[in-house]
């Protein structure tokens, strides 16, 4: 209800990350429905170390979307501040540049991350309780989901930073994430329609 309402925050960048956690907790979830079977058996350790790794990424990617949202609030508030003179002035546009830095390193923390919340999934479909393999599907469309979400958080935040080096360097590591995303999912899925036709 509060997203669906006229508050800017929380958006999209909570959204991404609430996307990404239902991503590993679906991860957990095909590794958990795989753990005791007889028939996967030769991959109980394996599955137990990567339900127990998806839980922590989910956690993690749970405690973002509240990030997201503060960091938002605390930007908002920075242009609140008086800009009469020009010190006033100097002293209100660096606090914006330093909260815009900080609201977008929140997206790009899970969209680092979702490269390895992939990888776990990428093994409990080729792994796991092939009667779960759907399930993985959406783990993985939920990941790429969340990686776009957060990527053009960071592309839109780092519009409003004069530090070019740090543009810059987010820039070129936010595109080479986003490009492993895609490669990361597109094995994913083909190996699921493939298993599925």
């Amino acid at each position: 209800d509060e997203l669906a309402s006229n508050s800017p925050a929380p958006g999209g960048g909570s959204i991404a990350a609430l996307s990404a956690s239902l991503s590993s907790g679906l991860a957990s979830m095909v590794a958990n429905l795989t753990f005791g079977k007889k028939k996967y058996e030769a991959v109980y350790e394996e599955m137990k170390e990567i339900a127990y790794q998806a839980q922590q990424l989910k956690q993690f990617f749970i405690n973002v979307i509240d990030d997201d949202t503060d960091a938002f609030n605390v930007l908002m508030e920075q242009f609140k501040l008086p800009k009469k003179t020009e010190e006033e002035q100097k002293i209100r546009n660096e606090k914006i540049q330093d909260a815009t830095k900080q609201a977008t390193s929140i997206p790009f923390s899970v969209l680092s991350k979702i490269p390895e919340s992939l990888k776990l999934t990428m093994v409990v479909v080729k792994k796991g309780n092939q009667s779960a393999l759907s399930d993985g599907g959406v783990s993985s469309l939920m990941a790429k989901s969340a990686a776009y979400g957060a990527y053009y958080n960071v592309l839109i935040n780092l519009k409003s930073i004069t530090d070019e080096a740090f543009k810059n360097d987010l820039t070129t590591k936010a595109n080479a994430i986003i490009e492993e995303v895609n490669n990361l999912t597109d094995e994913i899925q083909n190996y699921i329609l493939q298993q599925l036709k």
